[in-house]
């Protein structure tokens, strides 16, 4: 069993032996190709039109859509840059950790991790960006805000206690999960850890993450 999943895992490893310069460009590269998808195909004029209400005749809806691109064109140019962030954060705080563990890890080896793991995030956008385009076909906005095909929602029923934090199990999905095991496996392989030191990591990056999801949520309400 451990074989066949190291062996279904291995592209993984192999992909995260690249330079970190060639890691990055490619993923950045992918992510900016969904994005593009996202904020011109599934974000369609239509969804603009419906939610205005203004009539395209006056000009008052072209001059908003032309602003709506100027903010997408801006969004996209900076995506790789917002990448480059989150790995840095993503790092800084592994790196510390291990620190604190006297673990011996790379700083730039946790970048490449993050970036090769941080594809099946990109993985789950493409997905639900395609499905909306194909199945869903939304005309409002809030069709595709809280269309969350894949998250910990689908487990819930409508009258459970939990969906009282609609806004974290909205944000918990498989691809999350594949984001999580990609960096388990990683960091076993990259620096030899043994099981108890990668999952420790781990849970630092998810009590991290949990905490900023719950720091939003106070924010939000």
């Amino acid at each position: 069993m451990s074989n066949s999943v190291s062996f279904k895992i291995s592209p993984i490893v192999e992909f995260a032996n690249n330079s970190f310069w060639k890691v990055f460009i490619l993923v950045a590269a992918i992510n900016l190709i969904s994005t593009i998808i996202y904020n011109h195909l599934v974000w369609s004029d239509l969804i603009y039109l419906n939610e205005s209400g203004l009539d395209i005749s006056d000009g008052t809806f072209v001059s908003g859509n032309r602003s709506r691109l100027i903010v997408n064109l801006i969004v996209e140019v900076f995506s790789p840059f917002w990448l480059l962030f989150k790995s840095f954060v993503f790092s800084i705080l592994i790196y510390s950790v291990g620190y604190l563990m006297k673990l011996s890890i790379s700083f730039t080896e946790l970048n490449k991790i993050f970036l090769v793991s941080y594809l099946f995030v990109i993985f789950g956008d493409f997905i639900n960006s395609v499905l909306l385009l194909v199945v869903k076909q939304p005309s409002m906005k809030n069709d595709i805000l809280h269309y969350y095909p894949f998250s910990v929602l689908g487990f819930l029923s409508s009258s459970s206690d939990f969906l009282k934090y609609y806004f974290v199990w909205s944000r918990i999905n498989i691809f999350q999960l594949g984001f999580v095991f990609s960096v388990f496996y990683l960091f076993k392989s990259k620096f030899s850890l043994i099981n108890r030191d990668s999952i420790f990591l781990v849970l630092s990056y998810i009590l991290f993450y949990g905490l900023f999801l719950a720091l939003w949520l106070l924010v939000s309400i």
